[in-house]
């Protein structure tokens, strides 16, 4: 079976295998996200920069739609950056054993 087509584990599936998959897509995820941040960052420089030289309206525009990409970026890198943290605190809770009382 290849990697990309492998089953998703089930989310309480706490077996060794299921979470390093888990982990893997959840960091393939924060440094997609990363990238896109970064790379909508550089077409808003590049954008400002061409409409500074030849005053044209139509890069200022663009470069104004490039914020609002870069925002959703910015959102989409935050939101998987707090899902790693709250799963990594998942897997430390759930691999620590219940007292008996």
């Amino acid at each position: 079976m290849r990697p990309d087509t492998q089953p998703q584990p089930a989310p309480g599936d706490h077996r060794p295998e299921a979470r390093h998959r888990r982990s893997r897509n959840q960091t393939l995820s924060r440094r997609a996200s990363a990238i896109a941040l970064a790379f909508a960052l550089v077409l808003i420089v590049a954008k400002a920069w061409g409409w500074r030289v030849t005053g044209s309206i139509a890069l200022l525009t663009s470069a104004a739609d490039g914020l609002v990409d870069a925002l959703a970026s910015l959102a989409t890198f935050a939101a998987s950056v707090a899902f790693l943290a709250i799963s990594r605190m998942d897997a430390l809770i759930s691999s620590v054993p219940v007292a008996t009382v």
